[in-house]
């Protein structure tokens, strides 16, 4: 059966050469490769396209188009969806931080960002509340360390809430450390006992600001 190549798009007999209705490909050194014919897959072309069979195996055969302008008239108006979510290459786990917070990936909760992610303090508070917070409510956190989303740590507010922390929230932490750490001052290092002794006398500062005020 005779082939016209006039129907095959990358037809080059310096390089291509028909044998009994095999095609074979010219490679350096006067070697040569067998080749495959491939009609192109935009309906209504009735060009192919000729590939080396190497080559071949690592494409879809239904994908295969014999020029540039078919494969675009072809993939013209379809939408691709974005890969996103755990199937992404870039997945870590859907957690992230920015700006010091914790930003949990929950694409279908009803108060999630644009990107699909949700403040994980707010999923904290939610969770203790039993309920959504409402977006006029927002969660403090007490001791001002933005990535800090215990749950004795944080505080519901109705609105926005002022930057930093209360002196008594920084001090509590403060206090409860050197009650443990006192009984222990005969078996504790030098430099333990002397950060011990520069807390107190911070504290002992701080208390006095708090009586003052």
């Amino acid at each position: 059966m005779t082939i016209d190549t006039n129907k095959i798009s990358n037809f080059d007999p310096l390089r291509w050469s028909e044998v009994n209705g095999e095609f074979w490909y010219q490679l350096k050194k006067g070697t040569k490769t067998r080749g495959s014919l491939a009609r192109c897959s935009r309906e209504g072309c009735d060009m192919s396209r000729l590939s080396i069979n190497c080559r071949l195996k690592e494409k879809r055969v239904d994908n295969i188009y014999c020029s540039r302008k078919c494969a675009g008239s072809a993939k013209r108006g379809i939408r691709h969806e974005a890969i996103a979510g755990f199937k992404h290459y870039n997945w870590k786990g859907g957690k992230k931080n920015s700006r010091g917070y914790v930003f949990i990936h929950l694409p279908d909760h009803p108060y999630s960002v644009a990107n699909k992610y949700v403040m994980e303090h707010r999923l904290v508070m939610e969770k203790s509340l039993g309920r959504y917070l409402l977006p006029h409510e927002t969660v403090h956190h007490k001791n001002g360390i933005r990535d800090d989303n215990r749950i004795e740590n944080l505080e519901l507010w109705q609105g926005a809430h002022p930057y930093g922390a209360r002196h008594k929230d920084l001090i509590e932490p403060v206090e409860t450390l050197i009650n443990y750490l006192d009984p222990l001052q005969e078996q504790l290092p030098y430099e333990v006992k002397l950060a011990v002794d520069k807390l107190k006398q911070v504290l002992h500062i701080k208390e006095g600001i708090l009586n003052l005020t």
